[in-house]
């Protein structure tokens, strides 16, 4: 596949869960109603922001030949090409730095990695505060 092409592809799909990200907010904030589907929204958006997250990573390596790297002292960490193989590891990084978890194994190593990083582990303790208390109003507003 071509350099182009490929870069093009990520751009888009960063661009595409964009959109679904608004689209879901918009969705979950739309009235004061509280049921099963506003949750299962709640958790969509999140994991939307962890595949956005992914894009973000995979176009850093495509843009500037690096994002993250693995290090570890028990298994050898592969290399990443930043192609399609590389991607559940971009989804496994997005997921630690969502999650604030950040095991190590894996880190950002170019300051666009590191911004990203910041931006989704913020994301990752703010939105759940935030749709937490805001799903506890509409319950009690009632």
């Amino acid at each position: 596949m071509p350099f182009e092409f490929y870069l093009l592809e990520r751009v888009f799909g960063l661009i595409n869960m964009g959109v679904f990200i608004f689209v879901n907010i918009r969705l979950l904030f739309r009235n004061s109603e509280v049921n099963l589907y506003r949750i299962i929204g709640a958790i969509n958006v999140y994991l939307l922001v962890a595949i956005l997250g992914a894009f973000g990573f995979e176009v850093i390596h495509i843009v500037v030949g690096d994002s993250i790297t693995g290090f570890s002292e028990v298994i050898e960490v592969k290399e990443l090409q930043g192609l399609d193989e590389d991607f559940s590891t971009y989804i496994y990084f997005s997921l630690v730095c969502l999650t604030t978890v950040g095991f190590g194994d894996y880190t950002p190593i170019n300051i666009m990695s590191k911004m990203l990083s910041v931006f989704l582990s913020t994301t990752g303790i703010l939105y759940p505060a935030v749709v937490i208390a805001k799903l506890v109003g509409y319950g009690t507003s009632k």
